[in-house]
C-alpha cells in the first residue's frame, strides 16, 4: 500500500500513462479510494462491528420506508385537493396550499 501512496503522491502514473504497467496501477489506486471511501463511511458513522452496520443499514431503511409513506400521503392529498378544484378561488387556494407543502 505504501508503493502506491508513493506513486499516487508523486503522480508517477500520470507522468508513465503509456507505459505497459499504467493500467494495472490506475486500477490498483482506484481499488484504494474506495477502500478509502468506505473506511472513512466506516468511521463517519461510528460502525465498529457487522452488528453496527446491520443495524445502521435497518435504521436506514425505516427512514426510507417513513419517507415513502410520507410522500405517498403528499401525493393522495395533492390528488384529492386537485380533484376538488370547481372554481378559479379554488384553483388559487390549491395552488397556494400546494406551494406551501
Amino acid at each position: 500500500m505504501k508503493y502506491y501512496r508513493r506513486i499516487y503522491q508523486a503522480r508517477m502514473v500520470e507522468q508513465r500513462r503509456f507505459d505497459k504497467h499504467s493500467a494495472y496501477l490506475a486500477k490498483e489506486l482506484e481499488r484504494m479510494n474506495q477502500l478509502q471511501e468506505q473506511y472513512l463511511f466506516l468511521v463517519d458513522n461510528n460502525i465498529k462491528t457487522v452488528e453496527g452496520l446491520v443495524t445502521y443499514q435497518v435504521l436506514g431503511e425505516r427512514d426510507v420506508e417513513k419517507i415513502s409513506e410520507r410522500q405517498q400521503d403528499l401525493y393522495q392529498q395533492n390528488r384529492a385537493r386537485k380533484r376538488a378544484c370547481k372554481t378559479e378561488e379554488d384553483i388559487r387556494d390549491y395552488q397556494i396550499w400546494h406551494m406551501g407543502a
